[in-house]
């Protein structure tokens, strides 16, 4: 099963779009595609180290990042680094909870 190769913009919004299975309106046709892929099961990003594969090129590169070793997000209060952004925020709010972070 494919990605429908058209789309439906709902009723007095331009630019958006709706599921095929009628359970999610988008705003634009990206967003809907994206979504699409959640109903297909279709995983396009492969990774070149594993094979896993993934539905969004984001979390490819996320995974990547472990392969890697990268950690870019460092803590500003004590230089421990992180592969992804959520850790990093999830580790500041535990230990350093006087810290504001967005």
């Amino acid at each position: 099963m494919g990605l429908p190769r058209t789309w439906r913009p709902t009723q007095g919004q331009s630019g958006a779009g709706e599921s095929p299975a009628g359970a999610a309106v988008m705003d634009n046709h990206s967003a809907l595609v994206r979504h699409c892929l959640i109903h297909t099961g279709e995983l396009p990003y492969a990774c070149t180290e594993c094979g896993r594969r993934f539905r969004q090129s984001s979390a490819l590169v996320r995974h990547l990042r472990a392969h890697r070793g990268e950690r870019p997000y460092v803590c500003g209060e004590c230089g421990k680094a992180f592969g992804v952004r959520s850790a990093l925020v999830r580790h500041q709010r535990a230990l350093h909870s006087n810290i504001h972070t967005r």
